[in-house]
């Protein structure tokens, strides 16, 4: 019974990130540096707009490049603000500097906006602290996001796929009917197409990160891993 409901895929997630939002809190309240805590909690919502908790085999680069890219947002527009340039200005510059991550993939593209929000964080820390505290938070921050979540995929480690494995088959569902309705209500090819065409593309980019996330899971080294590849492998054909 707790296995099923620690496996339903909003239950894990909720408890994932409540826990790695406030062990920071519980831990600064401990010890005394409750405000520490509370900033350094703020870092998870930058790394969830930013995707990188998305179980693939780059986990620890994108990281890495999440990171320095908080940090580096942050210490632009301190730099910027001590040089009394006006804030839109300063604001628009990264957006358009940052812009060019959405060429590289869907999932840098998620950096974009995170990276705003570490910037717009950070108006309310410059001058209240060193220029450099807010680096070290943003880093240490990021760096704690990625090692709970490894963590926690390692314990958990069958979720990410079975989660991906049930959208595969939802969304094949859904092209299956649709692919029907197209052939047997003669619709219009030039208005029934477009959303077919849709669902064929969600079902491959399901199925690449269900190919990234059996990467992760070595799924050939215990039986019940090979289980999954064989819904998997089902799911394909």
């Amino acid at each position: 019974m707790w296995r099923r409901l620690i496996y339903h895929p909003e239950v894990n997630y909720a408890l994932r990130q409540t826990l790695v939002l406030c062990l920071p809190v519980a831990i600064g309240l401990l010890l005394g540096h409750l405000q520490q805590g509370l900033l350094f909690s703020l870092v998870p919502a930058c790394c969830n707009v930013a995707g990188l908790d998305t179980p693939h085999k780059r986990f620890f680069k994108r990281l890495i490049i999440g990171g320095c890219l908080f940090a580096g947002c942050s210490l632009i527009v301190q730099l910027l603000l001590q040089r009394d340039i006006p804030l839109p200005l300063i604001l628009t510059g990264l957006a358009l500097i940052l812009g060019v991550t959405a060429e590289i993939s869907s999932l840098h593209a998620r950096l974009l906006p995170a990276s705003l929000i570490a910037a717009i964080f950070t108006l309310s820390l410059a001058g209240n602290m060193p220029i450099w505290e807010p680096l070290l938070i943003y880093a240490m921050g990021t760096l704690w996001y990625g090692v709970f979540n490894w963590f926690w995929f390692w314990l958990w480690r069958e979720q990410p796929l079975r989660e991906s494995l049930s959208l595969l088959y939802r969304e094949l569902a859904n092209y299956c009917e649709a692919k029907y309705s197209l052939l047997t209500q003669h619709t219009d090819p030039a208005t029934s197409l477009p959303p077919l065409l849709n669902r064929q593309q969600k079902v491959v980019d399901l199925i690449t990160q269900c190919y990234q996330q059996m990467h992760m899971l070595a799924a050939n080294q215990r039986s019940d891993h090979k289980r999954l590849l064989r819904a998997f492998q089902v799911g394909l054909d």
